[in-house]
C-alpha cells in the first residue's frame, strides 16, 4: 500500500480512503463489547483481503514474554483468515510447531525474543530446510511480516501477515503498526472483560456453595427460635423475648 513514484491521483486519494477506513474501524475495536474470540476474528477479517492474502493472530500466556529465553513459548490463542478458505483450514489443521511460528526464522519466535518487527521481502530467495516443513513454501508466500502485540508495556502477542500474490502493494509498515497498536489495545480490553467475568462467576459459585452449606443450620436456628417463643416461662423476660426476636430476624 506504499504509494510509488507514477501512481496516479486518483490511485493514491483511493489508498488514502482505505488507510482511513482501516483504521476508522479498528479504532472501533477499542469501545466494542466483545469477547476474546470474537475481537481476534475481527482484527483478521479487518486485515484479510484488505492489506493482505493471510493474517494470523497468536497470543502468549501471561508472563510467558519475560520468561527465559531458552523458555519456549506457548500459545494461548491462534486466529487466521486467509483469502482461499481452504488454505485456512489447512493453516489451523498444522501442528503448533509448524504452523503457530509461521517461519522458522523471522516469524513470530523471533519477535517474542526481540521484541521488533520482522519482515521477510523476498520469501522465494530463500533457501529450503527439507528438514523442516516449510509453510511459507506451501502457501506459495512472497513477503512476510510479524509485529508485536504491546499492551500496558507487555509483550501479549504477535500478529503476522502474509502475500502471496505479487500483484499486492507492498506493506505500508505504518499503517501495519498503527492497526497492530489498535489491535492490542483492543485484544487486552477483551481480556480484561474475560478475567472480570471469569472473577464473577467464582464469585456467584462461591455465594451458592455457601449460601447451600448455611440453609440446613439457618434453618434449625429458625426453628428452634420459633419454639421457643412460644414457651410463656421465657418470653415473660423482656430481655429474653428481645434476644429471641432479633435471632429470629437475623436467621
Amino acid at each position: 500500500m506504499n504509494i510509488e513514484q507514477g501512481t496516479s491521483k486518483d490511485e493514491a486519494e483511493r489508498r488514502a480512503l482505505v488507510r482511513i477506513s482501516l483504521l476508522g474501524e479498528a479504532s472501533s475495536w477499542l469501545t466494542a463489547p466483545l469477547e476474546l474470540r470474537e475481537t481476534l476474528q475481527r482484527v483478521t477479517r479487518l486485515m484479510v483481503p484488505a492489506l493482505a492474502d493471510a493474517c494470523v493472530v497468536q497470543l502468549l500466556g501471561r508472563g510467558l514474554a519475560s520468561a527465559p529465553e531458552h523458555t519456549r513459548p506457548q500459545l494461548e490463542e491462534l486466529v487466521v483468515a486467509h483469502v482461499d478458505g481452504a488454505v485456512e483450514r489447512r493453516i489451523r489443521a498444522l501442528t503448533p510447531d509448524w504452523g503457530a511460528w509461521l517461519h522458522r526464522t523471522h516469524g513470530a519466535r523471533e519477535v517474542v525474543r526481540t521484541g521488533q518487527l520482522q519482515l521477510v521481502s523476498n520469501l522465494a530467495s530463500e533457501p529450503d530446510d527439507e528438514s523442516e516443513p516449510s509453510l511459507m513454501r506451501e502457501l506459495a508466500a512472497s513477503v512476510y511480516i510479524a509485529l508485536p502485540l504491546h499492551a500496558r508495556g507487555q509483550l501479549i502477542g504477535v500478529l503476522s501477515f502474509v502475500h502471496c500474490t505479487s500483484t499486492r502493494a507492498a506493506f505500508d509498515a505504518q499503517l501495519l503498526s498503527e492497526l497492530a497498536q489498535r489491535a492490542s489495545g483492543a485484544i487486552d480490553n477483551a481480556r480484561l472483560y474475560e478475567e472480570a467475568q471469569r472473577a464473577i462467576a467464582v464469585r456467584d459459585d462461591l455465594l451458592a456453595v455457601v449460601s447451600h452449606d448455611l440453609q440446613s443450620p439457618v434453618n434449625a436456628i429458625g426453628m428452634t427460635v420459633k419454639s421457643l417463643l412460644k414457651d410463656p416461662a421465657l418470653t415473660a423476660d423482656a430481655s429474653v423475648l428481645r434476644s429471641l426476636a432479633l435471632i429470629e430476624r437475623t436467621s
